[in-house]
């Protein structure tokens, strides 16, 4: 099934790759037409976010690096200054970030330090992409800390540098971003944990990846009476019980601090659900609301209070009930 149109899929790294695996080897896009787009796409962003000004491209060494190089390449093209600060060495890029450097006109990228971000009216962070897991190292960690102590808003593309991009866990410095320019469609790293307050406003980039690949875990069926089931009571349903949580009541139900499931909620919530084999919504910052075996579905903003009670309205009509839980959701 596909999700309704008001609650994007939201992908994990490995679901990314696959999306790319997809438009490159079987549909035939040219991986650096992706690169272009995707750091077209990112200079848009900056564009909108502040119209004029220095910026100030941090870049890395990967796919993200290539994006961000793009931009700066667009960005000078219609008469932005733009610095280019590398936290690898440019000698080392391969590959598409390496044709994204020979491509790029003006002033070569120099080694990054604190003082070349002095006087930047809007930083760009592409250094770490959606592949990333873990703490950042130096270079990188002390570049996300000088740009985090200065006063320029900071546009990330894809996701935030230490950011994990499948679990919105933040295990060492994060980059905090004003807005996040993310290809092809939200990562659910943006939406959970860490991410709901570090990615700041998420922007898709349309980068070109045809339609029809791999699918992406789509939501379990919310089947059930919530505002029954907010009182923490399984309610049985004809797919699977629905329960309707607190960080707190959650973590005394598999015996585990409310810390650690603020801290990992996806990763707790999915347990949940594999452990009851029912269906748990659990109001954090962003609902998530999990099946057993796997599917996941993100709130697309801010948890509303009266959730379990807009669910249960929308339940008198519709026999739809993963259709009416979206739409509760969806506001």
């Amino acid at each position: 099934m596909s999700l309704p149109a008001y609650l994007d899929p939201l992908y994990t790294a490995e679901e990314m790759r696959a999306a790319d695996r997809f438009a490159i080897e079987e549909c035939g896009v040219d991986s650096l037409a992706l690169m272009e787009r995707a750091g077209s796409g990112l200079a848009r962003a900056v564009a909108r976010v502040v119209p004029s000004g220095m910026v100030r491209v941090v870049v890395g060494g990967g796919h993200n690096g290539a994006d961000g190089l793009v931009a700066a390449r667009v960005l000078r093209a219609q008469g932005r200054g733009v610095d280019v600060l590398a936290v690898v060495a440019p000698g080392d890029l391969r590959g598409d970030p390496q044709t994204a450097l020979e491509r790029l006109k003006g002033a070569s990228p120099v080694r990054f330090t604190p003082a070349a971000l002095v006087g930047s009216a809007i930083v760009v962070d592409a250094m770490l992409g959606t592949g990333f897991e873990g703490v950042p190292l130096e270079p990188v960690a002390g570049a996300i800390a000088a740009m985090n102590a200065g006063s320029a808003p900071i546009v990330a593309a894809d996701v935030p540098s230490g950011l994990n991009a499948s679990t919105g866990e933040a295990d060492g410095p994060v980059v905090q971003a004003a807005l996040t320019a993310t290809n092809h469609a939200p990562k659910i790293g943006l939406h959970v944990g860490a991410g709901t307050a570090l990615a700041g406003r998420i922007e898709v980039v349309d980068i070109g990846i045809p339609p029809g690949g791999p699918a992406v875990a789509t939501a379990g069926l919310i089947t059930a009476r919530a505002r029954q089931a907010a009182s923490g009571e399984a309610v049985p349903t004809s797919r699977a019980p629905i329960v309707v949580v607190s960080p707190a009541q959650l973590g005394h139900r598999l015996g585990i601090a409310e810390e650690e499931v603020q801290r990992r909620p996806l990763q707790v919530v999915r347990s949940a659900a594999e452990h009851t084999s029912a269906v748990i919504v659990l109001l954090v910052a962003r609902a998530l609301v999990a099946a057993p075996g796997g599917p996941i579905a993100v709130s697309a903003g801010p948890t509303p209070a009266e959730l379990p009670t807009r669910i249960d309205a929308l339940l008198e009509t519709s026999h739809d009930t993963f259709a009416a839980a979206a739409a509760a959701l969806a506001g």
